[in-house]
């Protein structure tokens, strides 16, 4: 756990019983490299039904991170243009 904690990015690590609970800026760091270092250290991520998790996971990352590299500050949905009535 000391050494997931102390990457660059981490804001928050502990374990929760058999769970390891890591709270991260996205920006700076992303799962893949929170499961290497975890690796690293010693903590096994067993079973189809984790390995099916940690997927779903770095592909909501993928997402997120391609959201945010093409932010715009157009109108959208949620934010009509200033001026419609």
């Amino acid at each position: 756990m000391n050494i997931v904690g102390h990457d660059m990015g981490v804001i928050n690590c502990g374990l929760d019983g058999v769970y390891l609970c890591v709270e991260y800026d996205l920006r700076q760091l992303t799962w893949k490299q929170v499961e290497h270092q975890a690796l690293l250290a010693g903590i096994e991520f067993p079973g189809v039904l984790s390995a099916i998790r940690r997927g779903i996971w770095r592909f909501t990352e993928r997402n997120e991170l391609k959201n945010l590299a093409h932010w715009s500050d157009a109108s959208c949905c949620n934010h009509p243009p200033g001026g419609a009535k």
